[in-house]
């Protein structure tokens, strides 16, 4: 005959609570997509910039490039652009500007949250993608590293990109920096300079906090006296212009480059 032992009732008990513990032993929470370090930056050890220009983003902004980097021509998909270089698309710093509902200004009170706000705009965890508060002078925003895909000649390059973001009076400006593989630190201390010597306008952070122009009333002109119509002269014949022959547009370097996301 088989004989079993009694087990006292209170190691029953302790069965479920030595399960409990060994689940939640080790474990650890996940982890943020935004740093909850604020880092600090002195404009003093940043390269210098040349001269401000604008006003930009219909009269919002005046920007400035830093010294000895080529400004190319303006276009209407950035605020605008710089380059190392005139000949090389990369390394290149290019601000953008849109409207922005969330946060009316970015400061250094609600700087996590707008963290927070950005980072749940991904819809997934990339490489290089966590999201940290930064200040630069009177500069207060976000920043974060990604990389993307640009067509490049005949070929797509991987470019690095390092973007700082803040919104002023309902406008979200980012500053990007785009780079080839292995060069975004060398040119980090750039788009911090150019960051930091944002001019924004109109009464500075928040534009809505002042009271509005009133333009004076103009009065209205006199009446303009009337002459006589005049005659038109037969304009002079015009011999059409040679139509030149036609090539194959080539792709300049300085041309604003699309990129695409590049998936881990």
């Amino acid at each position: 005959m088989t004989r079993y032992r009694s087990i006292p009732r209170g190691l029953f008990c302790l069965a479920p609570l030595a399960l409990v513990l060994g689940c939640t032993e080790g474990t650890t929470p996940p982890s943020s997509k935004r740093s909850q370090k604020t880092q600090r930056v002195e404009p003093t050890e940043l390269p210098k910039l040349g001269d401000h220009f604008g006003p930009l983003d219909d009269g919002r902004i005046k920007v400035a490039a830093p010294t000895g980097w080529h400004v190319p021509p303006r276009s209407s998909k950035y605020v605008a652009r710089f380059q190392a270089s005139e000949k090389t698309s990369y390394p290149s710093i290019i601000i953008t500007a849109e409207d922005y509902n969330k946060i009316r200004a970015v400061s250094k009170k609600n700087v996590h949250t707008f963290a927070e706000q950005i980072a749940a705009g991904f819809k997934k965890q990339k490489r290089g993608a966590t999201i940290g508060p930064i200040e630069i002078g009177s500069f207060v925003g976000v920043s974060y590293q990604r990389l993307g895909q640009a067509q490049y000649g005949f070929k797509k390059i991987v470019v690095e990109r390092l973007l700082m973001e803040t919104v002023v009076a309902g406008r979200k400006y980012t500053v990007e920096l785009r780079t080839r593989t292995g060069d975004i630190e060398k040119y980090r201390p750039h788009l911090l300079a150019v960051a930091a010597g944002l001019k924004f306008l109109k009464g500075g952070a928040d534009v809505s906090q002042e009271e509005p122009e009133v333009e004076p009333k103009e009065e209205p002109a006199e009446a303009p006296e009337e002459k006589p119509e005049e005659k038109p002269q037969p304009k002079p014949e015009t011999k059409p212009e040679a139509e030149p022959q036609s090539k194959k547009p080539k792709k300049k370097a300085s041309e604003f480059e699309e990129i695409e996301e590049d998936e881990p």
